[in-house]
């Protein structure tokens, strides 16, 4: 139990190093009261390389330390553990709103399949001539959660600058608010749903979840996985705000609220601005137009 507890707390205080780093606003402060000079120093963002390096720490930490946890520490590794497990996760499959599993269970267990899509609407944006490919690892996500994604997010270069609206329809997609309009709308069905079975007895509904969480593997690491995944929200959603020039800093805070935060950011978030080389052909465009307009003109009045 005291390996448990360590190895807990050491999981924990890497995820939140990791995700408290980002809280601030990552872009260098200016002004300021004397008193307010070291929280500047402290708040400021790192040298792109260093904040790469930080993250790639940080999630590498926090992957290992979990996987580690589920394979040696976790709880409901044995056979009857397992059988249940097994059984909650076909029931699952076939019906995600069975009525006869714990509410709280069923919510995380739909959440999780919101944030795969969540992570790719952030990711995607950053992830054009990375050194590593990013849809396998989000396809891998829609399974294995934070454990498929983790190594992307490890290696990958932060990209804040030169990024430009997506040409190919995937990437317009994820980037569209149609996207967002319908993940917010799922989540809330989701929300909707999840308070609506608790409220008769909120107690009772957290009390069969905890018994389930400490004594089901599946149970276990899903909510875990589900933290790990709104931790990385931090960072990246801040990257990808980083990304746009009109985005107000304010809107990393979104960040804060699991999973409704990141939707609501999609849904406020403003464009990616246009490559330069299309601005360039739009505006010959223009000039050519104003110039057979002139000659038009120049010649009719002729």
């Amino acid at each position: 139990k005291k390996k448990k507890m360590l190895l807990l707390k050491l999981i924990f205080s890497c995820s939140v190093a990791h995700a408290f780093q980002f809280v601030a606003p990552s872009s260098h402060l200016q002004g300021g009261v004397k008193k307010d000079r070291k929280l500047i120093k402290v708040f400021a963002s790192p040298p792109p390389a260093e904040e790469a390096s930080r993250r790639a720490i940080g999630v590498g930490s926090l992957w290992i330390g979990l996987i580690t946890y589920a394979a040696c520490f976790a709880p409901g590794r044995d056979a009857a553990s397992q059988s249940l497990d097994s059984e909650l996760l076909k029931t699952l499959i076939n019906d995600p709103f069975d009525p006869s599993i714990s509410p709280l269970l069923v919510a995380i267990f739909n959440f999780l399949g919101l944030w795969p899509v969540v992570m790719a609407s952030l990711l995607l944006p950053g992830s054009k001539n990375q050194k590593i490919p990013a849809a396998p690892f989000l396809l891998g996500s829609v399974a294995f959660g934070m454990f498929a994604l983790s190594p992307y997010v490890a290696l990958r270069e932060l990209r804040t600058e030169n990024v430009f609206k997506p040409t190919s329809f995937v990437s317009n997609w994820f980037e569209s608010k149609v996207n967002a309009v319908l993940l917010t709308f799922g989540f809330s069905v989701l929300f909707a749903y999840t308070i609506r079975q608790i409220s008769p007895d909120p107690t009772t509904a957290f009390s069969d979840f905890y018994n389930l969480f400490s004594s089901q593997l599946f149970v276990h690491i899903s909510t875990l996985d589900f933290t790990a995944l709104y931790l990385f929200s931090f960072s990246i959603l801040d990257e990808d705000r980083r990304r746009r020039p009109d985005a107000p800093k304010q809107l990393s805070l979104l960040a804060a609220l699991p999973l409704a935060g990141p939707l609501l950011y999609l849904l406020l978030r403003p464009p990616l601005p246009s490559s330069p080389s299309k601005v360039t052909k739009t505006n010959n465009k223009k000039k050519k137009n104003i110039f057979s307009d002139l000659f038009s003109s120049s010649f009719f009045t002729r």
